[in-house]
């Protein structure tokens, strides 16, 4: 029998880690190395900026001046760093000056392009990052750089030593880590110099390195119960060693971790702690059927979204001299992109076969060792429940498929009807999962034969993989076949998770808060015939709106109007600006995302010659800056106008909500001013803090290398706002807040179908699963705690409450009456079909 051990798993992944960082970086970026250098990157720049300043030495003032364009925090990283790979590389101490020398001057070149032309430094570090270790970055970017027109002319080798010596002097300094040592050489009976670490930084290093692996284990599902959560930490079990695992993932010294301890501590969080406990204490078992499939499709090479390839995908081709010639600079530029994906997608693909032979691993000694097993769950500062193991059913398709409950459940009619639902959302072709139930059903019934030879084979028929959820779509489909060949299918056994949905969650949340009727109804928070679709409703104004301008030869974007109208406003448009608005994204944001989303791959088609031109390209897109030089953005003009009318429609068909956004940055903008963070309570128990304070933790990093250190550097707080970042925390707030109510339904929703007997839940924040036989009695649970949640509660008005408590002052806080309440009848959930479908 097969045992794992979290421990000996998070060896076994640092080493791995550790050695590919070692072989494109050198030692410095190993964690022992950073390690260190974090603990006395603060000493060094203190000694750095010293010796910047030292006049006593007038040969050195040149290299002081040359260095004066690096900050003293850069020029400690590049000595500790450089230092300790010196010390690993067994250098001596002319060799270790040279390198730190050498070290000293790619900064210098590094620095220097950035001042020649920002923008062109970005975008070249960037494309050179692409590429493997550092040396090979390195070149790959001066290469570029000097194509560019960037001339550096470095230190010659007297300079670079003398720089290097200059470094040295200030790691001797740091006597706590370095020592300098004089050794003789038997053959040549000479004393060759070097440096060397002191054992009080060894033993630190090595020691915080084994500390973070044991408090850090990789956590693995448990095979016996976890127990309940009573406090901040969580004790299991690996092979028979004990760790622990936070109840928050927050440092200990944070204001969420007080405050939550504070509440645990008086007992106002119990509910929230038993909601965990009851979701911790689920039994699982792994549906092997799955397992094997997921291994066949990866061994076969078959194209499955979300599973990693095993073979990687070849470069195309390189052109002949004279093709590459002819080609215009977009399309080598689209050429070279083209190479560099695939690269990058190989090189990613290097991390997902890593991660896929875990987590099949996982799943077969999971089988081995009696198939039953449970998965402890925590959550985040703002409540959301996340698995404690990274084997969870919050993974992506190919793991999650791979669960089912331990315990199985009879389905009954009513199940028999829900399983045929649930299939039809994970296949979701030709979107039937916007239908009604009766359609889905219906869908699954017409399809049936074609179902029924997927699931007797699905090696031959390979329909499942164009699914929706590929794997959770062929999951499905066995669990109904099995059924169907059942004497009686109802009495059928089922252990698959069923799940529902909410429709826009952050927008349920909203328009229950707001009692708002036009955007409860967009949700699917009323008694709606079939779903309503509230991204085709704000699509369809915006379509309006783009009518309007271009039937009017006299506004302004008449033009541009019309060429978005000729190529399409629909709800794909517009989707992923409705999706994040109620997570506070900007206008600007929302241009960037048509953008990214619509303009440019439409000039990437363009550009390949597989379009003959990009439909919304106008003369505007070019501009001319300041120098006179010409800069074009294909498709920016359309974007623009495409992003700020559908902000501008969104915050007109959802006003209600956008007015509780209003008045929540208005609490946060209240309390930053007097230099405090928002704090509210859940109705569960729940404190959350939202805390931005006036600083910030610069990540200090070296040329071309992936691994830094963090320097805190403080930000000169603003008279009107002490201590707090009132931008950070307006823009913050209204994310956390919907954020933290979804939770609380769904640790509502635990707690009360627990008392209901349904004791098997498969939690995915605004989704919620359950056994197909107990799926009606489950939906009634959800839609009733929401109802609970805002009948019980006014949100916008305890938050108000809590915050004027805080406060010295309150006449900076907004009015609740700022946010107007609708005619929507909160019951009307516990009546409506498509809520959460």
């Amino acid at each position: 029998m097969r045992t794992f051990d979290s421990f000996e798993l998070a060896q076994e992944k640092h080493e791995k880690q550790e050695a590919r960082q070692v072989r494109d970086f050198g030692f410095g970026a190993s964690s022992e190395a950073l390690a260190l250098i974090q603990k006395h990157i603060a000493k060094a720049s203190e000694l750095v900026l010293e010796k910047l300043q030292d006049s006593s030495r007038p040969s050195m003032k040149p290299i002081q001046e040359t260095l004066s364009i690096l900050s003293p925090e850069k020029i400690a990283l590049v000595a500790l760093q450089g230092g300790l790979y010196c010390i690993a590389e067994e250098m001596t101490l002319q060799d270790t000056q040279r390198h730190l020398g050498a070290m000293l001057g790619e900064e210098l070149y590094a620095a220097g392009l950035v001042a020649f032309d920002k923008k062109l430094a970005l975008n070249l570090d960037k494309r050179a990052r692409k590429n493997g270790n550092a040396a090979t970055r390195k070149t790959s970017l001066k290469i570029m750089a000097g194509k560019a027109g960037y001339v550096f002319t470095g230190w010659d080798a007297s300079e670079r030593d003398t720089a290097g010596l200059w470094l040295v002097e200030a790691l001797i300094c740091l006597d706590d880590v370095f020592v300098l040592v004089r050794a003789e050489d038997d053959q040549e009976n000479h004393v060759n110099p070097y440096l060397t670490l002191t054992e009080g930084a060894l033993a630190y290093a090595s020691g915080l390195v084994k500390a973070v692996l044991e408090m850090r284990p990789v956590a693995l599902p448990q095979l016996t119960m976890p127990p309940a959560w009573t406090g901040m930490e969580l004790t299991l079990e690996s092979n028979g060693r004990q760790y622990k695992v936070p109840l928050i993932r927050k440092s200990p010294r944070s204001l969420p971790y007080q405050h939550m301890k504070a509440a645990i501590d008086s007992g106002r969080a119990q509910p929230v702690l038993d909601a965990l406990t009851r979701a911790s204490q689920v039994a699982w078992a792994v549906n092997a059927p799955i397992v094997e499939m997921v291994k066949w499709a990866f061994l076969n090479n078959v194209k499955v979204d979300g599973l990693p390839t095993k073979q990687d995908a070849a470069l195309p081709p390189k052109k002949e001299a004279s093709e590459w010639e002819a080609m215009t600079d977009e399309q080598k530029k689209v050429a070279r992109k083209e190479r560099s994906d695939i690269r990058e997608a190989n090189r990613a693909l290097i991390g997902m076969r890593s991660t896929f032979d875990r987590d099949v691993a996982t799943a077969e000694i999971l089988l081995d060792n009696g198939n039953k097993f449970w998965t402890p769950m925590n959550m985040d500062y703002r409540g959301r429940v996340y698995g404690c193991t990274y084997f969870s059913f919050q993974r992506q398709d190919y793991v999650r498929a791979m669960f089912q409950f331990h315990e199985g459940k009879p389905l009954g009619e009513t199940g028999f009807f829900w399983l045929m639902v649930h299939l039809a959302n994970c296949g979701d072709f030709g979107k039937i999962s916007k239908k009604s139930f009766d359609d889905r059903v219906a869908w699954v019934w017409d399809n049936i034969d074609r179902i029924q030879d997927m699931a007797e084979d699905p090696t031959q028929d390979l329909w499942w993989t164009e699914a929706d959820k590929p794997f959770l779509f062929l999951a499905a489909a066995i669990d109904l076949v099995n059924a169907l060949s059942c004497q009686h299918p109802y009495d059928y056994v089922s252990h698959i998770p069923v799940s529902f949905d909410g429709t826009c969650s952050g927008l349920q949340h909203y328009a229950a808060m707001t009692r708002c009727e036009k955007t409860a109804r967009l949700v699917n928070l009323t008694d709606n015939a079939a779903p309503a679709d509230v991204y085709q409703a704000v699509a369809d104004v915006v379509k309006a709106k783009f009518r309007h301008m271009a039937d009017d030869p006299s506004d302004e974007n008449h033009e541009v109007a019309r060429l978005v109208l000729g190529y399409g406003v629909d709800r794909k448009l517009v989707k992923r600006n409705v999706m994040t608005w109620a997570y506070s994204a900007t206008r600007m944001g929302m241009m960037q995302q048509v953008m990214e989303d619509t303009m440019d791959p439409l000039q990437l088609l363009v550009v390949k010659k597989e379009l003959p031109s990009h439909p919304l390209h106008v003369a505007a897109d070019t501009s001319v800056n300041k120098a006179g030089q010409e800069n074009t953005r294909v498709g920016w003009t359309a974007a623009k106008l495409v992003g700020g009318t559908t902000f501008d429609t969104i915050e007109e068909v959802v006003q209600r909500p956008a007015e509780a956004m209003r008045f929540l940055q208005g609490i946060a903008r209240a309390l930053a001013h007097e230099g405090k963070p928002v704090v509210w309570h859940t109705p569960m128990g729940l404190p959350v803090v939202l805390h931005y304070p006036n600083h910030t933790s610069e990540r200090l990093q070296l040329w071309m290398m992936d691994r830094g250190v963090r320097v805190r550097s403080q930000i000169t707080a603003q008279t009107e706002a002490p201590g707090i970042d009132k931008n950070a925390a307006a823009s913050a707030v209204a994310p956390c807040f919907v954020h933290s109510y979804d939770a609380c339904h769904l640790q509502m929703v635990v707690k009360e179908a627990g008392e209901q007997g349904i004791e098997n839940v498969a939690l995915v924040h605004d989704s919620f699963g359950c056994h197909a036989g107990l799926a009606t009695q489950f939906r009634s649970v959800i839609s009733h705690t929401f109802y609970h949640l805002y009948t019980d509660n006014d949100p916008l008005s305890m938050v108000l409450e809590e915050s004027k408590s805080q406060l010295l002052s309150d006449k900076r806080l907004p009015s609740r009456d700022d946010v107007s309440t609708g005619d929507y009848s909160i019951e009307e959930v516990c009546l409506s079909s498509y809520a959460f479908a």
